[in-house]
């Protein structure tokens, strides 16, 4: 049998061209098939690339993927233990529903490891501690030391833009969380959310903090193909990083977790889509593991059953029912989201050289100066809504004609000096105040 190619000419690009703008109807073809965010800074036409240069998985610089096969991500949710038994209540409650890992952060010294997970068969689990000192690791390892367990990880978060703390008695394996979620709640674009990530993770291997021992953590927005974009991009740079320290090729630990900015708390309908969009770009952008938080969490009335089980829902179904666990790098070779790839590596890189050229994110002028992009980006964020350029259903126009009684009970905790960001808060709050 003859290949395609020999039995059927290709278009030229020429003849493609032409056949758009019929289609279309539309002369010249940027007019209607561009793609502009004021808010990403990011332009470029979605049917041509001029920076389309496709990466194969599990090539340099992983671009597409760290894989040459497709692997499954893990189903995550987080749990705060304020006690053991309500807990492990929860962590069984969750696991029912169809997670598979389970992410446990410590609000005390004290644990009692036999009541927080009992009944749970971790041999089948994937297990995560945040702990807040040496004792607490030290504990857990020796709990498990003669228990068969599928996987263990730690999370601390040593170094902060608030200041460093004693990161040498954590240099051991899964033992090291970059939250480039919390700028990313704060309002920040994917250009300083990557750039945030990537500067703390040189300062660790500025350190001799091994690559494998570190791991990160996104956001992850409604703005679909440059989310995916973004998890391509950060492979793209973070793997330049290593290789410029002489380290083997290693493939980081990726979880993308859905945040609230564009939350409204008095549409459960658009939050349930905008949740699947985001957890859909996150599977596809290519993360290890994927934590769709409940919509109601900051919520007046509380979490509730049927928000939690469509949390889970989403990526359970997108694995299980719709096999995209069967496929690596979807969008790969597309002209849009190499484009979009493209833009965001090179912004920042550029952003990232200009922290280092400060001294570093944890010094005071990089850390200001991030700060001042961050502002500046929330600052735009809050006009576009609150002037209507830029609509969210449901949060500043199209609102729930059946709405409820609840508001939002937002977290107060501070990072780069800044609260999080929930933009129908804020658009409720400015037109009250009017």
């Amino acid at each position: 049998m003859k290949a395609t190619f020999e039995e059927f000419n290709p278009p030229s690009h020429e003849d493609w061209i032409k056949a758009l703008e019929k289609e279309i109807k539309a002369t010249p073809l940027d007019q209607v098939l561009t793609f502009q965010d004021s808010i990403e800074n990011l332009r470029f036409a979605t049917y041509k690339g001029a920076n389309a240069n496709y990466i194969h998985n599990g090539e340099y610089p992983y671009t597409s993927s760290y894989f040459k096969t497709a692997q499954e991500w893990l189903i995550g949710v987080e749990i705060k233990v304020e006690d053991e038994i309500s807990a492990n209540t929860k962590a069984l409650e969750l696991l029912e529903l169809g997670a598979n890992s389970l992410n446990f952060k410590f609000n005390s010294e004290t644990i009692h490891l036999e009541v927080l997970l009992k009944d749970i068969h971790y041999e089948y689990v994937d297990l995560s501690f945040e702990v807040i000192n040496q004792i607490q690791k030290e504990f857990i390892y020796d709990f498990f030391s003669l228990k068969p367990h599928k996987s263990l990880r730690f999370k601390h978060v040593p170094i902060t833009t608030e200041g460093t703390a004693d990161y040498s008695i954590f240099k051991s394996e899964n033992s090291f969380l970059i939250n480039a979620y919390e700028i990313f709640e704060r309002g920040a674009n994917c250009t300083q959310e990557l750039a945030y990530a990537l500067s703390l993770g040189h300062e660790y291997l500025l350190k001799g903090i091994h690559p494998k021992s570190i791991h990160f953590q996104f956001g992850i927005g409604s703005k679909y193909f440059v989310e995916i974009a973004k998890f391509r991009a950060f492979r793209t740079l973070w793997s330049t990083i290593l290789r410029s320290y002489a380290y083997a090729d290693h493939a980081a630990y990726l979880i993308g977790k859905t945040g609230f900015v564009h939350r409204s708390v008095k549409d459960p309908s658009t939050n349930y889509i905008r949740q699947t969009i985001e957890t859909l770009a996150g599977v596809l952008g290519g993360v290890n593991e994927i934590i769709t938080q409940p919509h109601d969490q900051f919520s007046s009335s509380g979490t509730s059953k049927l928000a939690t089980r469509m949390a889970i829902n989403c990526a359970l179904i997108l694995q299980e029912e719709a096999h995209l666990s069967n496929q690596l790098d979807a969008y790969g070779g597309g002209h849009a989201i190499e484009e979009c790839t493209y833009q965001l590596t090179e912004a920042t890189w550029k952003q990232f050289k200009t922290i280092e050229q400060l001294g570093g994110i944890l010094s005071e002028n990089g850390n200001d100066y991030l700060r001042n992009e961050l502002i500046a980006t929330r600052t735009l964020r809050l006009k576009e809504i609150n002037e209507k350029k830029k609509t969210l259903i449901g949060v500043n126009n199209y609102f729930n004609q059946n709405t409820t009684s609840d508001f939002w009970l937002i977290p107060v905790d501070e990072v780069l000096g800044l609260k999080p960001l929930v933009l129908e808060y804020e658009y409720l709050l400015a037109t009250k105040e009017k």
